[in-house]
């Protein structure tokens, strides 16, 4: 296959050679990280017992979180702190744990885990850079190690 033909991923671009797996459609491609993202985007539906919630939302079940709140003396966060300051459900932030080596919670005697605030603050940039900018997470990778380093 030469370079005219390579295959890319229609919703971000990027090369078959750059993602971990490119899946093919009618004459289009979705690669690994966009199925995440429109994953991300499906799984975050409002919650069934709310009937004015049964009209489709323009936020996708994401909170409108400008400027997150945060007690400022507090410095470790569980999972239910973190999800209600980003506006996230848990299994979003279980998964920017996979996909994010920067954000590395601690875990607790009872195995639970623990955020730091640097976590927080992590996790809370990772939420603005793919939800507010619309990153792929290719460069919000690219983005928080310019910022966070690793």
């Amino acid at each position: 296959m030469n370079n005219s033909e390579e295959r890319r991923c229609s919703f971000c671009g990027k090369k078959e050679i750059e993602v971990l797996k490119l899946v093919a459609g009618a004459h289009v491609y979705i690669c690994n990280e966009c199925v995440a993202i429109a994953s991300q985007l499906i799984n975050l539906s409002p919650d069934d017992t709310n009937p004015a919630a049964a009209q489709p939302s323009s936020n996708h079940g994401i909170e409108e979180k400008k400027e997150p709140f945060v007690n400022q003396d507090k410095e470790n966060f569980s999972i239910e702190e973190v999800c209600e300051i980003v506006g996230v459900r848990p299994h979003i932030i279980h998964y920017w744990e996979s996909e994010f080596l920067q954000v590395k919670p601690e875990r607790n005697e009872s195995n639970q885990r623990i955020y730091s605030r640097k976590d927080l603050d992590i996790i809370i940039r990772i939420r603005f850079l793919i939800f507010e900018e619309r990153y792929t997470i290719h460069n919000t990778k690219i983005q928080l190690d310019k910022e966070f380093g690793f």
